[in-house]
This record gives C-alpha cells, structure tokens and sequence, in this order.
C-alpha cells in the first residue's frame, strides 16, 4: 500500500483531492447526506475545471445503482458545465485508476477518522499524498 500512495503521490501530472462530511446519520438520511456531498464536490470539480477552461468526466467505482449522484450532474446548467457527463461508474477490480482513487479515499479517511485498530496508516496521507493534494487537504463540505 505504501508503494501504491508514494507512486500516486508522486506521479506527475496527477492530483489528488478528497471531500468529507462528519455525521451520525443512518438510513435514509445518510443517503441525502451522501448525495449532498457528491453534489457540493460535483459543484467544486465544476468551477475548478471552469476557471482554467478544461472539460473533465468523474468515474466512479460501482455498478451505478445509486441513483443520486446522477442529480448531482443533472442539476447543472449545461450552458455553463464543465463537467460533461453524469458519472460512469466501473468496478474497481477492471480500472487501475478507479483502483487508485480508491486507495486516496481510504487513506485520506483513516488519516481523519484515526480509528486505534489502522493507526498503522494514520500518517500516510501526509506522507505521500499531501503534496499532491490540489485543495492542500481534505475539505470538509
């Protein structure tokens, strides 16, 4: 895993970035707080890509059963996306690169939630994604 992060984190041309949101929520309501995340993160990749003029597309890891993230990129103004297409989603296991964002997310989240049974990878995020990181750490949402 160590291997992985140092390669991704030092690939050039490649950035990182994650989004998180704390909550207690379960059900239902977990559900809308995932989508509201996705939407705020679809949003922040929008302007992004906008303000340098670049088009982009976000790949998922899934089988593309959870309906809301499509409202996420249905809800922009097409006049003005950057983003040019709802999410496609592809089993990590048949994408190296889905496998990589994977890897970011895991690491970036055992980095804040710091759970006793993987202080094993608490500082990798620091260590070898940070300084590929394009929003300079994970940003809450």
């Amino acid at each position: 895993m160590q291997l992985a992060l140092e390669t991704i984190g030092s690939m050039a041309g490649v950035r990182v970035g994650t989004v998180y949101r704390v909550t207690g929520a379960t059900g239902r309501a977990y559900a809308r707080e995932r989508d509201d995340l996705y939407a705020r993160l679809v949003d922040h990749l929008d302007m992004r890509l906008g303000t340098v003029d670049e088009l982009g597309m976000i790949f998922m890891d899934g089988d593309g059963t959870a309906h809301g993230y499509y409202s996420a990129h249905r809800g922009m103004k097409l006049a003005h996306r950057s983003i040019i297409e709802d999410p496609l989603f592809q089993h990590s296991h048949r994408s190296q690169l889905v496998q990589m964002a994977d890897l970011v997310a895991w690491t970036s989240y055992q980095a804040l939630l710091r759970h006793p049974g993987k202080s094993y990878a608490w500082e990798w995020y620091d260590t070898y994604l940070r300084s590929a990181d394009i929003n300079g750490g994970p940003v809450p949402c």
